[in-house]
């Protein structure tokens, strides 16, 4: 399959199906999800479970389908399953399997094991449409009772399919001359206009497309957003140089002074700049020209006219756009690579796009191993776990570090300035291809307006620090859960990615360089620490590990080096652990401002879900910019 991927997609591209089944992926364990994923879809893969090339099998289903995978209904070894709701709320599975040919692979078990997938759906009473090779040489179908080539094992699942009163639809040769891949359905009417799409470049096998009449609800994939390239930013930045945000503050807290200047930041947005409806659907891959697509569309029209492979007009057609899908691809990777000097995002976003797969939480299983498929059930499984490692002590018994800090009463860190102009300053080298956070303020108009934005948000930090109050959106991070690896149904199998304000990214960077500042000045900082420190980096840790081993070396002295890798170090560490900062010289409303930070947060996933209530201790993985350096003092 890796090496077709480029006629797939072309494939994908032109016929646009929501679901696809692919067998004999030949995939394993060295060949990651994005490397087999495509664009705007779902992939739902089972590859051999035994040490023997070949086998395997993908499903592929659209995105705004919202499919999740759910567990085989039999032992069968190469088969994988997902459902889906129809507009009547009533779950659609969707399975594909492949039955391999070689005895010795599974032996002849293999066939009883193919009969009680049908045996086990009818069981189940479960609404179903299963697609695959199942490799058994039917000529016809309805297979005939007359035709002697047909074997016992072809006709018993021929007779189960009977029995079980379930339809398969496939009635013209797939291969050669014989009927080697199914569609198998609950319902007879639930598959139409079957047909073949010829063979898939590299297959002996012939592609099936058909029409599935199930009454699905699509998520749109139409979304409204502001289009900045439209915006009025000169009466944008006049509207809000007139604001007196000293006066318009005074006498209200942190919170309440976030609040008015989020909500009219908001209202001049929608007066300012001009709502935009976007499409995130993709027509073809990046990589594909516009001539290599219409090649594909042109190959299939000669095909559907003809049904001849051999066929000279067929074959000229099919040559052309192999030709032009190959030169695409390699013609892009040259461009990029050409230009990644003065263009790098473009080339890194490409390759992300092949080293990294979004996989949708599907069903997960509860501690009673039920499977769960409510939104807001899953999201207190896993906010059930994701608050179960957090570690629970007594603070009272929690050991005072020894003072360290040697200067005086007035060397200590006890309080910042905060400067508009270096709130501007940060604002400004934003990078404005980043998501918004919680606050939903685009890191694209904070950039362009810094200098006017810079005000505000400087005043409020500075009450926000005076009165020790963090406004809730700073502390508010959206959420969503990343599959690593393992059983998709085990919510310990998942990992948090957060997203945080783009404003308190900038407040903190402001007091993670006055902290870093102080340590370094009174040397509070070991040598060996090599993060977050400027002129440090993990390639300076790495060679000076190298170094010292090397110099133990020469010396002819043993080296034994033991790696060490804590788990979830950054979660399970209580935030009162962390307020170490007294003994090194950092007090006032430096310390008491961090605490209040660490103490109270709330996690939102990115449909509203709370996955850790309002409350819940604060782990410093993934939302601080000054988080590491507290880690770092030794």
């Amino acid at each position: 399959m890796i090496s077709k991927t480029d006629n797939f997609e072309a494939w994908v591209s032109d016929l646009a199906p929501d679901i696809i089944g692919v067998t004999e992926s030949w995939a394993n364990c060295d060949i990651r999800d994005s490397e087999l994923a495509l664009e705007g879809y779902d992939l739902f893969r089972k590859d051999r479970p035994v040490d023997r090339t070949g086998g395997g099998v993908l499903l592929y289903v659209n995105s705004r389908l919202l499919a999740a995978e759910v567990a085989p209904f039999s032992s069968f070894p190469e088969q994988v399953w997902c459902y889906f709701l129809d507009a009547n709320n009533v779950k659609c599975n969707i399975g594909v399997c492949y039955r391999s040919p070689t005895v010795d692979i599974y032996g002849n078990h293999n066939h009883d094991l193919v009969r009680d997938i049908v045996d086990k759906l009818h069981s189940s009473q479960k609404h179903f449409l299963l697609m695959g090779d199942f490799n058994y040489r039917f000529t016809t179908w309805p297979p005939l009772h007359s035709d002697h080539n047909i074997t016992v094992d072809s006709s018993e699942l021929a007779n189960c399919l009977d029995d079980n009163f379930f339809t398969q639809h496939v009635d013209f040769p797939t291969r050669n001359d014989a009927i080697l891949d199914l569609v198998i359905s609950d319902e007879p009417h639930m598959v139409s206009e079957l047909t073949d799409l010829d063979l898939f470049p590299g297959s002996d096998h012939k592609a099936l497309s058909w029409k599935l009449d199930v009454k699905s609800v699509h998520e749109s994939n139409v979304r409204n957003s502001f289009d900045y390239r439209k915006a009025d930013i000169t009466s944008f930045r006049r509207e809000l140089q007139a604001v007196n945000w000293e006066g318009l503050f005074s006498g209200l807290t942190a919170e309440l002074s976030w609040l008015l200047f989020k909500d009219y930041l908001e209202q001049i947005q929608h007066k300012f700049i001009p709502l935009v409806n976007r499409s995130r659907k993709c027509d073809k891959p990046i990589w594909m020209t516009h001539k290599a697509l219409k090649a594909v569309k042109h190959r299939r029209l000669i095909y559907n006219k003809y049904k001849d492979s051999r066929h000279p007009a067929y074959v000229k057609a099919a040559k052309y756009a192999s030709l032009l899908i190959r030169q695409s691809r390699q013609n892009f990777e040259e461009l990029l690579a050409k230009q990644i000097k003065d263009d790098r995002k473009s080339f890194f976003a490409y390759v992300r796009s092949n080293s990294k797969c979004n996989i949708r939480v599907g069903d997960l299983s509860n501690s009673q191993g039920q499977l769960v498929s409510d939104a807001t059930d899953k999201a207190e499984l896993l906010n059930d776990f994701f608050s179960s490692v957090f570690t629970r002590e007594s603070v009272d018994s929690i050991p005072l570090p020894a003072p360290c800090f040697t200067g005086t009463a007035n060397e200590r860190l006890c309080d910042i300035n905060v400067d508009s102009s270096g709130i501007a300053d940060r604002l400004q080298s934003l990078r404005s291809d980043k998501a918004a956070g919680d606050d939903n303020l685009s890191r694209r108009l904070l950039k362009v307006l810094s200098t006017e934005i810079a005000i505000p948000v400087s005043l409020i930090f500075r009450k926000s620090l005076d009165t020790g109050c963090v406004p809730r959106d700073w502390r508010t991070a959206i959420v969503s859960p990343l599959f690593k690896k393992g059983r998709r149904t085990d919510p310990e199998n998942y990992r948090l990615v957060s997203l945080t304000s783009q404003i308190v990214k900038v407040v903190e960077s402001v007091l993670r360089d006055e902290i870093v500042n102080h340590l370094e000045k009174y040397s509070l900082i070991r040598q060996s620490q090599h993060g977050f420190r400027k002129g440090y980096s993990c390639t300076s840790n790495l060679l000076s590990f190298l170094e010292s081993v090397t110099a133990s070396l020469d010396a002819k002295r043993y080296v034994d080096t033991i790696y060490l890798d804590f788990a979830k170090a950054f979660d399970t560490v209580l935030y009162q652990r962390l307020l170490k900062l007294r003994a090194h010289g950092i007090d006032g409303v430096v310390c008491d401002w961090i605490g209040a930070w660490l103490k109270d947060g709330r996690r939102l996933d990115w449909r509203g879900a709370v996955l850790v209530a309002s409350g819940f201790q604060r782990s410093s993985s993934g939302f601080s910019s000054w988080s590491s350096s507290v880690f770092g003092i030794h």
